[in-house]
Parts: C-alpha cells; structure tokens; sequence
C-alpha cells in the first residue's frame, strides 16, 4: 500500500462507534428529592435519554430497537430480567434508576431493578405503537427511497441522505435498524475532482475496467461499472439487474472482481459456496450487493439454480417470507444486485438470461500489464461515487426514462429495457454532471457509438435463444421421445414423427412407410393424436390431452409439470399461444375441442404442426 493511500485514509477517516450513533445519556438522572430516584411519569413512554425505542406489537411479542439500535422481538419469556439487561447494553445504572429495587427496610438498591416493572412497562409502550406485522417496513443496510422519492444511505450506524447525517432508527414511518458500519459518501465539503478532468472515480474506474478483453468491448465494461453502481443503489431501484460475468483462466476475472468488491467495501457480501437460506440469513434486511465467484455448473445444478431464482426474484423486489425466534412472521422484499462469476457458461433459462445479461471475458494479451489499484485508493473511489450517486439521484428517473426510450426504438422489450437501461442509468449517473443523453460535445459520451451498435438486439446473445412461455413448452414436447416407443422405432421424438408425417403428406398425399393408424397409435403413447382440421384445407394438428401419465413423465422437472386429477401445466402454458397457432376449447371454425387417446375421449389442446415444425432442411451440405 502507497504512503499516500495510508495518508489519505487517515485524512478522510471517520471513526464513529454505535455510541455516537444512539440517543444521549439521560439528563435526569438523580433527580428525584433526596438524591432518589428520578420522578417520571410511565404513561408518557420511555423516560429521558431511553435508547430503548419501542416500535410495536404483534399478539403477545414486543418489537423495538435496543440500545444498540438492533431490531428485536420478544415474547414474555425473553422480556426477563437477564434479557432485559442485554436489551439496555447492561447499563445498570440507568436502568436501576428509572425502575428501582428497594430492600424490605425501603432502601433503594442500586445494583437491582424492578424486573417485572420494567417488563410490563416496555410491553404497554410497544402496545402503544400499535399491532405491528409490517416487516417490509425493516429497512437494512443499502439505499432506499424516502416518502419524497429521495435518496437515503443506511450506513449501519447513521443514516445519510441530502440533508445530512442522523443516527439509525425510526424515520418517516420506517425502521432503519443499527448494523455494522459501512462505506459513507465523501463529505459534502470535501472538493472532489472536475467531470471533465478525467480522474474523478468514475472515470478511473471504468478506465481500469475498459482494459479488460470483453467480448462486447465497452459495451461490456459499461454494463460491468453499472452493476457495481447499482449495488450500491439496490434497495432504492424499481429494477435490480444481476450479471454474470465468464472467462477462462489467464483473463483476469478475479482481478476484476476484487476491483468491484473493494470498490464497494461493506457494501457487498461475498461468497462461494451459498444457499438461498445461508445467504438470507447473513443478510436479513439488508438491502447490498450479493457476489458468488465460481459459481460452476455441476452435475447437480439445483443449489445454483436456487440462487439464480433468489436474483430473479430479487430483480423485481418479490416478497419473501420467514420466520423468526419471536414467532412474528417475517415479511420483506429482497432488493439486492447479485454479481455471479465462473468459467463455463450459466445454465440460465429465458427468462433468467432478460434479466442476467452474460459477460464474456477473453484471455489478456500476454504483453498487457496488470492493472493496478489498491483497496485503501478503491474505498476513496467508493466513497466519491457515493457522494456522486447521491448528488444526481435527483435525475435518475428521468435518466432510467430516456435510456429505456432509446433502447425501445432499437427493438428491446420492456424487460430488456429494465435490465439494460437500468445498468446503463446507474453508470450515467456518476459519469455525468447532467446525463451522457444531455450532453453534447466535449461532454458527450465517448463510447456512444459503439455501445450503441452493440446494444441492437439482433446481436446481443441475451436475445439469441429467447422465445415465449407456449412455444418453449411445445419445443419440450416436440424433442421428447416417450419411454413407451418400442426399441426398433427409428423416430428419436415426436417432434421427428411428426415430421416424417407431414413430409410423406405433402409429397406423395399419403403416409408412406407407416399407415396413419400406426401414427396415430404412437402419438398415443405420449398422450397424443393426429387431427386435421379443418379437412378441406388438409391442415393437420397435434393434440394434446390436458391430462395423460406419458405427458406427466415427459414434462416432469420442467416448468409445465402435472399433477394427478389436474389440468398438466403443459396445457395451461400452451393456451398462452395465438389462435392461428393454438387452439383450446374450440378449433378456429367454432367447433368443440375433443378426440380420443387410448380409444377414450379427451379434452386438451391442440397446435397447427406447421406453425411449430418444418419440413424443410436448413442444414447445410458438404458442398454448400
């Protein structure tokens, strides 16, 4: 570490203890008659300098803030006398004044307390706040909005927004428990470097990170520094985009995530071997960025699968239910950025892949220095873009507004324009004194061209293999070939069945090789049948029982399982689909819906083979 760094450490310190963070030392002490106990009256709520807060009730358990500022729940079993010192950070000489034991010869004991007084009066002060199951309300460590839409930095021991620095606790109807202390913004006063000077933070962090292999280039590194400007923003954003970034060895993968992770500090919590369950209960309320390095596919993907389902949820705030030792159901939303790392590419489905954008690292050229930073330079960038991110969060909405707009016109759906506008808004934020959109000349964006034609939807992998809910089911099906085909069927699937149908159909009229009979009976053992509809056009449909123990194998481990005496979620997700592809309770000319599967009649769906499987060869010859 550089003896400047060392020095500009010490400069910008700023040593705060829970202590300073707390309400003060009561000022009435001793001030009852006699040198007695103070006078006060219970019924007003806690007496002077109480930095026990309380903040309600739900049946019979007491939740408030102990002095230390950690939210608590308690029962009548831990509101006794040996939990209610822990409670007052054991401070005896406070709590003997206010609820004073006295001798049988009615001296006053200074070192005991009236226990059950001190019980009863905590439990009518948290009754007084009102029933409190509202959980949500729990605001952890991270940023948050405030009723006014504003910025708010729960540091763990203060809390931080544009009109300055106050102790954790209640505020504006939200509970900002106590934690261990975070990153702070720079100081207000303190004068950080020029916009167009090109060494504030932002500029030097991006910098560092352009010089990177990326696949997309600045594209890339842009996305990159967004998703670390939007850890430190997650608990505030309508959309918290995550982002999974893969390189094999010699790429400087974990280089760049400790750039990020030393960049944020306290701000993330990093691991490698979670859980759903393990990460939540480290992070309970708070609102910061997740990181998971090497998080590698295996033959058993389903702990990792979990995690990437807690990110899609936490994308969209979901609500997550626990419990806890007060027996007060717990209820918040998740409202974290997670940042995954590995080798091989991610397992990720559609509907992970709009909201997980995949960044590609390729290995460094042997001749390209490593870069280089230091953690103490990277907390002193952390903290300026802090102070950045909350100077111009006045302009975020209608940054994320204009950034989703271009995007819109260049093709992407609404939740493209979620992820990507997001990640790019963030990083507008602290790039930009008044957005790269607005700026125009020597302020504009030095990489608008090329992010730009990267960011067209046509060439962007996140893109590639997306296709809607019904179309992703029939592919299932179509690829699948059931367990009760004989060993000589040389059809691999239905899907190649129905192929081998429709091209002897429409070459010769006829089925060939297999009477329509022996297709129709095949299809029936995965739950299916051969209808054409309407007869005049020759079109032909595949028929889909809503219920059939072959389908209920064939979907099992998928998103469309069923279950027995259900509609399968096959047929539920396939009536997603347009009429002219899909029909469901009725054909297009107005007809009932029905045919038979097993000699028995069935109700189901059905879809038109043309619309979801082609005869025509698309693979290319040698001689092509």
């Amino acid at each position: 570490m550089a003896k400047q760094d060392v020095r500009a450490a010490i400069a910008d310190a700023e040593p705060v203890t829970i202590a300073d963070s707390v309400a003060p030392e009561p000022d009435e002490r001793g001030s009852g008659g006699n040198g007695g106990p103070p006078e006060w009256n219970p019924f007003d709520g806690p007496p002077g300098g109480c930095r026990v807060r309380p903040v309600g009730k739900h049946q019979q358990t007491c939740i408030f803030l102990d002095a230390l500022g950690q939210l608590v729940t308690a029962g009548p079993r831990e509101l006794g006398e040996s939990y209610l010192t822990d409670y007052f950070a054991g401070d005896m000489s406070y709590i003997s004044q206010y609820w004073p034991y006295y001798d049988k010869d009615g001296s006053w004991k200074r070192s005991n307390f009236n226990s059950g007084q001190l019980r009863r009066h905590m439990q009518m002060w948290c009754a007084r706040k009102g029933i409190w199951d509202d959980m949500d309300r729990v605001r952890g460590r991270g940023s948050w909005r405030g009723p006014d839409g504003g910025l708010i930095y729960h540091c763990g021991d203060v809390l931080i927004d544009e009109a300055g620095v106050e102790p954790a606790g209640v505020k504006e109807g939200n509970v900002y428990p106590a934690g261990q202390s975070i990153l702070r913004p720079a100081k207000p006063d303190k004068k950080l470097p020029d916009w167009e000077a090109g060494d504030a933070a932002a500029h030097e962090i991006l910098g560092l990170m352009k010089t990177w292999n990326w696949s997309r280039g600045a594209l890339d590194a842009r996305l990159f520094f967004g998703s670390t400007i939007a850890a430190y923003l997650s608990g505030a954003l309508h959309w918290r985009p995550s982002t999974w970034t893969i390189g094999d060895a010699a790429c400087g993968k974990s280089t760049l995530q400790r750039l990020r992770r030393w960049c944020l500090a306290g701000w993330n919590l990093s691991t490698e071997d979670p859980s759903p369950a393990g990460i939540y209960q480290k992070l309970k309320f708070d609102a910061i960025s997740v990181s998971f390095d090497e998080a590698e596919s295996s033959k058993d993907n389903r702990k990792l699968l979990e995690v990437v389902k807690l990110a899609r949820l936490a994308a969209s705030g979901a609500v997550l239910l626990r419990g806890s030792s007060g027996h007060v159901p717990v209820s918040f939303s998740a409202r974290n950025v997670f940042s995954f790392s590995s080798i091989n590419p991610a397992p990720l489905r559609g509907q992970d892949m709009s909201r997980i954008p995949e960044l590609q690292l390729f290995p460094l050229d042997k001749s390209q220095a490593e870069p280089e930073f230091t953690q103490t330079q990277c907390q002193r960038w952390g903290a300026e873009l802090l102070r950045r991110a909350l100077t111009n969060w006045h302009r975020f909405d209608e940054t994320l507004a204009a950034y989703r707009d271009e995007l819109k016109r260049l093709g992407h759906d609404s939740r493209g324009q979620d992820t990507f506008g997001t990640l790019l808004a963030c990083a507008d934020l602290v790039l930009s004194e008044n957005g790269y959109l607005a700026d125009a000349g020597a302020s504009a964006d030095p990489d608008a061209d090329e992010i730009w034609h990267r960011l067209e939807p046509i060439r962007m992998p996140e893109y590639f293999d997306r296709m809607p809910n019904y179309q992703s089911c029939a592919d299932h099906l179509l690829s699948m070939r059931p367990r009760e085909w004989p060993q000589g069927c040389k059809d691999t699937s239905i899907g190649g069945l129905c192929t081998r149908f429709l091209k002897a159909w429409e070459t010769t009229g006829s089925t060939v090789d297999l009477d329509l009979d022996t297709y129709r009976e095949r299809l029936a053992q995965a739950g299916c049948a051969l209808l054409a509809r309407p007869k005049s056009e020759g079109t032909w449909w595949l028929g889909i029982s809503n219920r059939h123990p072959s389908l209920a194998q064939i979907f099992e481990d998928t998103d469309w399982p069923g279950i027995t005496g259900a509609m399968g979620g096959w047929a539920k997700a396939l009536k997603q689909g347009p009429p002219g592809e899909v029909a469901s309770g009725n054909w297009p000319d107005g007809r009932e819906l029905k045919f038979r599967v097993d000699g028995r009649q069935v109700r189901g769906v059905a879809i038109r083979l043309d619309k979801f499987i082609s005869t025509q060869s698309d693979n290319l010859t040698p001689e092509d």
